[in-house]
Order: structure tokens, then C-alpha cells, then sequence
């Protein structure tokens, strides 16, 4: 009987250390469960956080990040999403999730200058449009943080996609993602934080079809995303 406590206790302590080499491997964060601690992460917006059909089966920013933790991951995202369409995808999350262990994450906006400077050929010298789309920007953050009071946000900035075709908008972006940082230094608030993507997705391989996040580019923002949505 001894000898049959000993070979479960060493079975233990083999499966406590696989476990533990396994959560390394797969770069899972181990924390305690705290109020800091975020087990559910939302997606909103945009392609950059639903590239599902931009890479192959498995490799979109939501599959990665289910793998890669152990929170619950909804994705609400959505490719040719505008700022008006994303009250849609706040309308269906769950109200049980407005709790301090959720991270909301907010990509949105690109589109919108597209459609006004590229598809509307507006001159890239004219920032009134640029200011009207702000506006309904920070009204949709508004929502955000009215409805879902106690969750953590993050907000992406806009990134600049490695193609000739979109480098005139890149003054855009700039002043864009100018007015985002300052916005929200203003809000002071530890619950709303920026991640810069544009510091993150800045080589060719992170793109695919001119402008949608790869698979090597959406590793790369889960890793970033992992990362602050704990912080």
C-alpha cells in the first residue's frame, strides 16, 4: 500500500511539472485569479482583429489567442467594418460580461478614412472629415464605457499597411492616431489604455493582400494582446 502512495505522489508531481512546461510552451500567463485577472477578451471592429479570411484556417487573431490562453474569446469583429456598423457587435455581447476580469478590445476607424480619402478622393490636406470621424469614434467609446462600466478597454491605433498604394494616407493616419493618443491621455483613466499597433505590424510578412494582418503579423499582435490585457 506504501508503495502504491508513493507511485501516485511521483505521478503528481510529473503531472504538476508537465502541466507547468506545457502552459511555458504555449506562453500561457499563470496569475492568480484576481480582479486584475482577465479570463473573457472581446474583439471589436474591424478585420485587424477578425483576419480569418485573410490567413489560413487556424491562424486568425482569435483561433491564436484561444490557443495560445486560457480565456474565454468572443469574437464580434467583422472585415469592412465602419464605426456606425460596430454598435451592432456591442449590442450582442452579453451584459454578464460588464465585470472587471474582461478585456474589450476596440479596433475601428480605418475603414471609415478610406471610404472618405480614398474611395471619396477627399484631399488628404482637408482634416474636417478626419475630425467629423473622430467624433463618432469617441461617441462609440462613450457607449462602450457606459455599457460596459467596469471592463477594461484597449483601444488600437491605426497601423501604416507596407504598400505604395496607401502611403498617401499616411498623413492621415498620423494626425488619426495623434488625436486618439491625446484623447485618451485626457480620459486619465487606468481602465481605457492604447495599444500602438503601428509600432507592431511594420514589416512586409505582417501584411497580407496589401493590408489585412498575416499570420506572422497576427502572432504578433497576440502576443501584444496577451500582454496588456493583463496589465
Amino acid at each position: 500500500m506504501n508503495y502504491l502512495i508513493v507511485i501516485v505522489f511521483l505521478f503528481c508531481v510529473f503531472y504538476l511539472f508537465y502541466v507547468c512546461y506545457i502552459c511555458y510552451k504555449k506562453n500561457i500567463n499563470i496569475e492568480n485569479f484576481g480582479n486584475t485577472y482577465t479570463k473573457e477578451i472581446i474583439l471589436l471592429g474591424d478585420s485587424i482583429l477578425n483576419n480569418s479570411e485573410y490567413v489560413s484556417y487556424g491562424n486568425s487573431i482569435a483561433e491564436l489567442l484561444q490557443l495560445q490562453s486560457n480565456k474565454n474569446i468572443l469574437c464580434y469583429a467583422l472585415d469592412d467594418c465602419t464605426i456606425d456598423y460596430t454598435y451592432n457587435q456591442i449590442e450582442r455581447i452579453p451584459l454578464t460580461y460588464n465585470k472587471s476580469s474582461t478585456a474589450i478590445f476596440l479596433s475601428i476607424g480605418g475603414n471609415d478614412i478610406l471610404e472618405y480619402y480614398m474611395y471619396k478622393k477627399e484631399n488628404t490636406n482637408n482634416t474636417k472629415s478626419l475630425k467629423e470621424i473622430f467624433l463618432k469614434y469617441k461617441n462609440l467609446l462613450k457607449t462602450i464605457q457606459k455599457t460596459f462600466s467596469k471592463t477594461k478597454i484597449i483601444l488600437l491605433d491605426i497601423y501604416y499597411p507596407k504598400n505604395i498604394k496607401y502611403e498617401p494616407f499616411f498623413s492621415i493616419i498620423s494626425k488619426w492616431n495623434k488625436m486618439m493618443y491625446s484623447y485618451i491621455h485626457s480620459l486619465n483613466n487606468k481602465n481605457v489604455k492604447i495599444l500602438q499597433i503601428s509600432k507592431i505590424l511594420i514589416d512586409l510578412s505582417d501584411f497580407s493582400f496589401e493590408i489585412e494582418p498575416s499570420s506572422i503579423g497576427g502572432e504578433k499582435l497576440v502576443t501584444n494582446i496577451l500582454q496588456i490585457a493583463n496589465t
